[in-house]
């Protein structure tokens, strides 16, 4: 696989207006954290499927990635609200997006105008805690005549970094599913991933198009182009080859 290195010039820099160039980095840095975090969500998912305490390890794992990942897709809507609509430069760039970007915008400004799930699991899951929501969800388990205890399990280790509440994302996932779909739990995973999914591409693809903006607009040398210098990073693994375990020891013990 080949990269390419751009070396950012400050005089380059110095020439944007303050605004211009604040947003440049933040929208660089939204991406960096939303594409990062997808990847480790995508390679937490892939796992095998054979013993239950393996199962529940990376299920663990990936959720709560997931709620991280869904978190930030919120907050990044939040940074476009403060960095690119309160300070006039949608007025300003909006109209020059590539069509693409403009879509994408569009259909950001469409999902977040109106009450959504990622709101709803950023306020809830994702960056607070919810002692209403775990009661009842426990509450609703609990009293039923047979209650389900199987996955009400705990997976104990010497070390506080190898041990596993694992009941806890039993309930606490059971509860983001009725936040979702209280009528079709089962699909409401479902629905989380394709409208992550669909923000990530749509945030990727504004941000695609505000970045080649301030490039053509700042950042092109007196040739009329940017210096890339490509750097062959050889091969590199696929996603599907990759597991992230959740027990590990250390030369330093996790006590």
């Amino acid at each position: 696989m080949v990269i390419y290195e751009w070396l950012l010039k400050p005089e380059k820099l110095r020439q944007m207006p303050e605004d211009e160039r604040a947003l440049f980095v933040l929208l660089a840095h939204v991406a960096n954290e939303l594409n990062v975090l997808n990847k480790l969500f995508y390679i937490c998912s892939q796992h095998r499927k054979d013993e239950k305490w393996h199962i529940h390890a990376h299920t663990t794992q990936a959720l709560i990635i997931a709620r991280l990942f869904v978190g930030k897709l919120y907050e990044a809507w939040e940074a476009l609200q403060q960095g690119y609509f309160k300070s006039m430069l949608g007025r300003k760039y909006t109209p020059l997006l590539p069509a693409d970007a403009k879509e994408s915008l569009s259909k950001l400004k469409k999902y977040f105008g109106k009450p959504n799930i990622v709101r709803e699991l950023r306020n809830n899951f994702a960056f607070h805690y919810s002692l209403e929501h775990i009661k009842g969800t426990l509450n609703k388990n609990l009293n039923k005549d047979e209650p389900d205890s199987s996955e009400m399990i705990a997976y104990m280790s010497n070390s506080i970094g190898n041990t596993l509440y694992y009941f806890s994302e039993s309930v606490i996932g059971a509860a983001i599913l009725e936040k979702i779909d209280q009528s079709q739990p089962a699909a409401a995973f479902d629905k989380l991933i394709v409208e992550s999914t669909d923000l990530m591409a749509w945030f990727n693809e504004f941000i695609g198009g505000i970045m080649f903006l301030f490039c053509e607009k700042y950042m092109l040398e007196d040739d009329g182009k940017i210096t890339l210098l490509p750097i062959n990073i050889g091969s590199i693994p696929l996603a599907e080859s990759i597991e992230i375990p959740y027990f590990i020891e250390l030369k330093v013990p996790v006590e």
